[in-house]
Parts: C-alpha cells; structure tokens; sequence
C-alpha cells in the first residue's frame, strides 16, 4: 500500500501560461499548446458512460464513502500552490531516471525522465517530503506522458529519489502490468484525469475525472494495483461513479453545468486513496476569477448521495487494454399490441410498495413477451397510498432517473400508461416516493426489433376525437352514457385520420368524465373476452385521462366496458400501429429524462403556463432524440403540479392548428400525469396549451420514433 493523500490537489501550469480553447465535443481533448490526444478516442477514460448499468454493488460502495457529504474540487491557484502542476514544454536536453522506493514497478525509460531544476512539483519545492509532491511532465514532441511520485528536490548533477514513476505513450491504450502502480495508487495516469478550466471554457469535457476514497479494497479494470486495507465492502481502485441523469442542474452556473455534464457522461474514476469525493483539478490562475471561484464554490455543493457506481466490465475488450468497446446502437423497434393481462398487484401478492422503496418486476421472456424485447408498454396503477407521493417505473440496473409516471395525492387512484425499456434481465423497476402504495400492472404490449415486414410501426395522427358520450357533444356516441357492467363498442378504423385498413392497433387518449361513483374502464378488442384489466380509475366525480394501445377487434371496432354506475367516456385518437400492408416509424427508447419543469426552469420555462397560453418545446436534438429531422413522433410522460381550475392540456406539432382533444384533464389542486404520444413538427418542435387557470407543467421524454 501506498501513501493516504490527504488534500493536497491538481494544477495545470503551462509553458508560456496561456489556455487555448478546445473544440466543443472533441474527444480526448489536447493540453493546449500540444496537439497530443489524451489516449486513443476509444480508451475507457474517454467513453460515454451515461448508460451504463448501475454496478450490483454501488450501494454497498456508498454506504462506505460518506466522510463528506458533498464533493470536494481539490484544485486552485498557483498562489495556492495547491495542486499537481503538468509541464508542457520541450523536455531538457538528456533525462535522467530517479531511484524509486516502487523499483520494481516503476518504468525506466532509455531516456530517462525530463526532469530538472525547474520541474514543477505538486505543493511546490517547499512541500514536505512525505507529501505526494506529484510531478507531470507531457514531451509534446514524443506525446509521451511522463509521471512521477514523491519526486525529492534535487541539484544538478544529483541523482534524485522518488516513490514511483510511470510513462505513457498517449497514443495508445496499453495499461500498466497487472499489480503494477504508476503516479497514482490505482496504476491509472493521472494528467488524462484532471479537471481544466481550458475544457470548461470550450464547453465539453469528454474525460473521466480521478478522485479519491478514504480506504479501498482491490482493484478492478481500468485500475492495476491495489492499495487498500479495507474489506469487499469499500470501493475498489478504479472504479467509476456517475452522477444520476435526474440531477437537476439549471441553477447552476454555465461553466459549473459543463462539469456536471461531464460527471453524468464520463464520471469519476476511484485512483488513490485520500478523502472521500475530493476530485483533481488543475492548478490555473483562472480558478482565482470571478467565474472560476464560482465553479469551484458551486462543485462543493454538489451531493455525493447523487452519484451510483457504474459497471464497466461489459466495456472491456482485453486484458491489458483500456480500450472500450462501443456502445451498443439503439435497437429501433416495432409494436405488438395484446390484450391486457395483468403482471402485477401488491394487494394480493405483496409487499406493499413502502417510501423510498421498489420493485423490480420480471417481464421480458415471461408469457407473451419475448425474450429480445427492448421495451413495453404497461398500465399502471396507484392504489391505497398513505401519503401525496409518486412512482418511477425505469429499467432495472440503470440510474434511477429524476421523472416520475405517476403522481397522486392520498388514497385517491392513479392509472397512467407507461412506456419503459427493459433492463438486465428483462425487468422493470417500479420505484415508491413517499409513504406506503400498492401497485397494479397490466400489460398492453411490446417493442421489439422487427422481422422481414413493416407490422407494428407507428403512424403519428393530428389528435382527433372520435368519441363523446356526453349529451349535446355533436360527436359519435353522444348521449350513451355507460352504466354498470355496460360495453360500447367504438368505431376506430375510418375515423380521425385512422385507415380503414392496414391497421393492428390504434393509439388513443380515453378520458371518464361524469362519473357517479368509484369505478373503471377496460378497453380491449370487440370481440375478445374481458380482460381482467383496467385502463382508467376513477373516484366519484373526478374527470381522469389516461392513454391507451389497444389493438383493433371485429370491424376495427374497440369496446369499452364500465364496471360500476355511471360514467361518460370521451375518445381522442393520436395515431396507429401498421400491418404487412403499411409503413410507418419504428420506435427507439430512451431511459427517461426531464426536458421541461416549469417549476425549476428546466427547458427555458420558469413559470406556471397561465390560462390560455400556449408554450413550445424543441425536443429534436434534447434527451437522446436525433437533431436531424429522423425523429418523426416522440413519447413523452407530461403531467400537470399545483393547477388553480379545472381545466385540460393540449399537445400538438408546433405550427399546426389546436386540435379540439385534449391529453390532460384536472382539476385544481390536483398533480395529473398522462403519457403523451405525440407529431412532432418538421422543425421537432411541439406546442402544449393549458385552457383555464395556470398550472406547472413537467415533461419526461422516454422515445422516439423515427
């Protein structure tokens, strides 16, 4: 084991002192006044692990990580001298190789190391001896990183002593032999790991960052050395941490933001054993400006509780290698409608969903969907909750994201349609909030990659309705109100912009109204037996909306059926799934994220939508959807916090008409969620309008088609 780093931090001092920009989104971005990549493109360092699976044992990892409560920025000023200066100059002229105390696992170069008096040295000369007094030094001619720790002052002529020293040709992902050190404990290089402010001001930092934990235990790939004394359940050297995908990041400064970004994307890396979540940096003048002070200020307020450990393994090409392998390509997918069956109900087979609590439900390669499934479409239901709270239903083994499906007040029953990516498995996550819920899932269908023909891909429609039965509503069906145990059967084929033909099922927005008691609708195929399922639930006069993928029965008709008293059932139709005989989109998932929130300023909207008012949302190019027009329609979660009337909300393409459907209906004082598919316009935009009163307004993107 090696030394316990104990704060000091990471410099950047460059020859001539000038930073250079960067271009944004490059990879493995150079130290300016190099043109030297930081390893190849496809090094672990330098891969996008945003959708890496959360490792088995992150919890465990971080229930031992807890000295600080926020992350530490372990760099500043050269007046500080308070980090780990990297030299970038033409090295002198002859090296020469320090004695190491780490002999046998340091690296001696026929060149010896390009050191001399004016070497920068972490903590600067005057550093104690027993301190890490890290020295970096980048050939920018060879692009040869050269790394050496605990290196002594010394004189011309002398020999000096160092613990350890390692070097890297950048060109390549070689990693250090198996149990060998480097500069750092973790055998990982260190100056490829820092935080710059050149990066932050070109807006894209595409690299891993090092940090480090009170006491460790092994090492996994990428790391090579183990230096920790604690048991299996502390980290090991190398690995890697991310900060959740939900963390909402809009208060933050621009420059701090690009941090996060780089911390949900590329994370930290475990690489020495210090304090807990102090991360290094460079040691930079601009760290003492106004900007840079607040960069550093805000990273201190940034929990560590909002980071998960990410599984790398399956990234690994080789031993020996950092390469990365690429990140499997989105599968696009088609639909297969069912009739609903339901996979889950806590009350009959518990337990009770309590707080912060989940589920993880098993549903690919399980009765009708097929094992290579890569999403599904599931109603679910709150029941019996003890407290306002919410679900999140995600894949299981990802990070849990910041959106919720469903949101609820106590005691009062919430359906709404979900769209969810199958995790490891094949499972689902269904995730409680707060208080105590029960929960109930029916299944409607699933995604999966397509065969030799164009069944089941989407057709997105301009929302219209086809069905009211409220009397004087001048549509289909007005005045057949549904009684107890009553069925109406919908024609859907033919109707708002539905096909006569080439149809396997139809996408609809269904919405009770007028109801005389607690009750449900089940929407299934004419012709098919009643399922033993619910679409929509309802408590004594409350208006609920909820979307539906119901395939089409006997003469493309759909059937309704109410359960107990009165209700009225209003039909707005947003597009169809094809047979052989039709073409259409194929749908790619997404892990949720928020691309609105009115109530934080997520999205560019900060205030409640007022009555009347109409705002648009560019999605194109945000949360995993393609900015170059492939994207056609996009499925979206959409729900309404804190309305002052009873009103509705409407979502269409942006430029378009305001069609008369609606997708959410409320009341005041109400949080409503509803799944939304939606056109989007040729410019992937999207308009949403809220009628009466004002009311925020939350959107999660899930997938696209495209």
């Amino acid at each position: 084991m090696r030394r316990m780093a104990g704060g000091l931090g990471a410099a950047l001092l460059l020859a001539g002192g000038a930073l250079l920009s960067a271009a944004p989104g490059a990879r493995a971005q150079p130290i300016p006044g190099t043109s030297c990549s930081l390893f190849p493109t496809n090094s672990v360092f330098n891969t996008d692990i945003s959708a890496s699976p959360v490792h088995p044992q992150s919890t465990t990892w971080m229930n031992n990580m807890t000295q600080q409560t926020n992350l530490h920025p372990d760099l500043g000023t050269p007046a500080q001298n308070y980090g780990i200066p990297i030299n970038v100059a033409p090295p002198p002229a002859s090296g020469i190789t320090p004695t190491f105390t780490y002999n046998p696992e340091s690296d001696h170069p026929a060149e010896g190391y390009p050191i001399d008096q004016t070497t920068l040295i972490e903590g600067g000369a005057g550093a104690p001896s027993g301190s890490d007094r890290h020295a970096l030094t980048l050939n920018k001619n060879l692009c040869k990183l050269y790394e050496i720790y605990n290196l002594q002052n010394f004189t011309n002529g002398q020999t000096p002593q160092a613990g350890s020293g390692a070097v890297w040709d950048l060109s390549s992902n070689a990693m250090r032999p198996d149990g060998w050190t480097s500069a750092d404990a973790a055998g990982l290089p260190m100056m490829p790991l820092l935080l710059r402010p050149d990066e932050i001001l070109a807006g894209s930092i595409t690299h891993a960052i090092r940090f480090t934990a009170h006491c460790t235990h092994g090492y996994i790939w990428p790391g090579s050395h183990n230096a920790g004394l604690c048991d299996a359940t502390f980290p090991p050297m190398g690995a890697r941490f991310r900060l959740r995908a939900g963390f909402n990041a809009s208060g933050f400064s621009v420059n701090t933001q690009v941090v996060l970004r780089a911390f949900q994307h590329y994370g930290l890396i475990l690489a020495d054993n210090g304090s807990d979540w102090y991360f290094g940096g460079s040691t930079d003048s601009w760290w003492g400006t106004t900007a840079g002070d607040t960069v550093v200020s805000e990273l201190k307020t940034i929990p560590a509780n909002q980071f998960d450990a990410v599984d790398e393994s399956g990234l690994q090409v080789s031993a020996g290698s950092y390469a990365a392998a690429p990140p499997a390509p989105p599968v696009p997918s088609v639909y297969t409608a069912v009739t609903p069956v339901r996979l889950l109900d806590t009350r009959n087979t518990p337990p009770t969903l309590g707080g912060a609590t989940s589920v993880n439900l098993v549903i690919g390669g399980v009765g009708l969907v097929p094992a290579n499934a890569t999403a599904v479409v599931i109603n679910v239901t709150a029941v019996d909750q003890s407290a306002a709270g919410f679900f999140t239903v995600y894949p299981t083994g990802v990070a849990r994201p910041n959106a919720s499906n469903l949101n609820f007040d106590p005691h009062q029953t919430i359906p709404n349609l979900v769209t969810v990516g199958l995790g490891s498995a094949g499972q689902v996550t269904i995730f409680n909030g707060i208080g105590t819920a029960n929960a109930v899932v029916d299944l409607e269908g699933y995604y999966a990659a397509p065969g030799s023909g164009t069944t089941g891909q989407y057709v997105p429609v301009v929302p219209a309705r086809i069905t009211d039965t409220r009397a004087g509503s001048g549509q289909a069906n007005a005045g057949i109100t549904l009684g107890q145990g009553s069925t109406l059967d919908v024609q859907v084929t033919g109707a708002g912009g539905i096909p006569a033909t080439g149809v396997t099922a139809v996408v609809m927005n269904v919405t009770a109204t007028n109801t005389s008691t607690a009750s449900f609708f089940t929407v299934y195929p004419k012709g098919a037996g009643l399922p033993l399922a619910s679409n929509l639930n309802w408590t004594r006069g409350v208006t609920v909306p909820n979307r539906v993928i119901v395939p089409v029965g006997t003469g493309g008709k759909v059937s309704f059926y109410n359960g107990v008293g009165l209700a009225d059932v209003i039909v707005d139709v947003n597009g169809y799934f094809t047979d052989g005989t039709g073409s259409g989109a194929m749908f790619t998932t997404l892990t949720p994220s928020r691309i609105v929130d009115t109530r934080n300023g997520t999205g560019g909207f900060s205030s409640p939508v007022g009555q009347g008012q109409n705002i648009v949302v560019t999605v194109a190019g945000n949360g995993g959807v393609p900015g170059n027009g492939s994207a056609k329609a996009v499925v979206l979660n959409v729900t309404v916090d804190g309305p002052t009337a009873a009103s509705d909300l409407i979502v269409w393409p942006d430029g378009g008409s305001v069609p008369l459907a609606s997708d959410l209906n409320f009341v005041a004082g109400h949080a409503v969620p509803n799944l939304v598919i939606v056109k989007l316009s040729a410019g992937g935009k999207l308009d949403i309008r809220n009628d009466f009163g004002s009311t925020n307004v939350i959107v999660d993107l899930v997938g696209w088609y495209g």
